[in-house]
């Protein structure tokens, strides 16, 4: 991967930056099975034309220094203990963990992440990535009871605390936010099926060309679907934005309005969060249709 500094930065975040996971030959990293397929096979075979900026990398180094800090620091158990377990056709799964808790036998992990993830208990892939993690340290004879996760809120404000609670609305109380899950047995037996499953994926996509990987699915993608705005002759603003035809159409009739205009939603994930989409015949192909759009 080539860590590009157009604003001049201290090379000390450049350095950083550049100590970032190399993929290797049939071996794959816990946090790896949580992307899509394509993503993973496409950031693989262009690993070293991948071209990313220092300045785009800010919070993936804050984080990476938070780790740094409290793992040094934490007395409670083991710290960076990192795992490797033979899986389907020697392939490696590899994992390291924060912090095996002695005291409650929980795996425990340190995230940077934004307050609105805490807002809408969106835990679904610290979920995944923890029980991954469990399953990783039972097959090295650890006890897991639980899978505990610290996240530092790095947009959290006091102001915004204060204007949720007279709106009665949820707010974390503090700029560090933790989750935790009790596993079980049937939870650990899933997660297992989906690493042979993902892991067989992967195997079988390394045969394929570029072109014939799977797609990533919308949710992947972060697609933000159509949406269809009533708007009036002249106006620049909509009436009203609704998520499908037909009640857009009713809005016109009922509410008013002169006609619809149909909004091509985003792939944010696509267009801002993937280093392998200068690679992706998909994206290409959306980035074409806009092109010809605004023709």
């Amino acid at each position: 991967m080539i860590i590009t500094n157009k604003n001049n930065l201290p090379s000390a975040l450049v350095n950083l930056a550049q100590d970032r996971y190399e993929p290797k030959e049939k071996r794959y990293s816990a946090t790896t099975l949580l992307n899509p397929t394509r993503m993973i096979i496409l950031e693989r075979r262009y690993f070293d034309k991948i071209v990313v900026d220092v300045s785009d990398l800010v919070w993936l180094i804050f984080g990476t220094a938070v780790h740094e800090i409290l793992e040094s620091h934490d007395k409670t158990g083991y710290a960076e203990i990192k795992f490797e377990q033979k899986v389907i056709n020697d392939y490696t799964l590899v994992g390291k963990i924060d912090l095996y808790n002695k005291a409650d036998y929980a795996i425990e992990d340190y995230k940077t992440a934004s307050v609105w993830k805490v807002k809408f208990g969106d835990f679904d892939d610290w979920e995944k990535q923890g029980l991954i993690y469990a399953w990783l340290a039972m097959q090295e004879g650890f006890l897991v009871k639980k899978i505990r996760f610290h996240a530092l809120l790095k947009d959290w404000t006091a102001r915004e605390l204060r204007l949720a609670k007279l709106k009665g609305d949820f707010y974390p109380e503090n700029s560090i936010w933790t989750w935790e899950h009790n596993i079980n047995i049937n939870e650990i037996l899933e997660i297992e099926n989906f690493i042979n499953e993902k892991l067989n994926e992967l195997i079988i996509a390394e045969k394929l060309p570029d072109d014939k990987l799977p797609l990533c699915s919308p949710e992947e993608r972060w697609y933000s679907g159509d949406t269809f705005a009533v708007m009036k002759n002249g106006g620049k603003r909509a009436l009203r934005v609704l998520d499908n035809m037909e009640d857009a159409e009713l809005y016109l009739k009922n509410k008013g309005g002169d006609y619809i205009s149909k909004r091509i939603g985003e792939n944010r994930r696509c267009k801002d969060y993937c280093d392998v989409c200068q690679f992706c015949d998909f994206y290409k192909s959306l980035s074409n249709e806009s092109e010809e759009e605004k023709e």
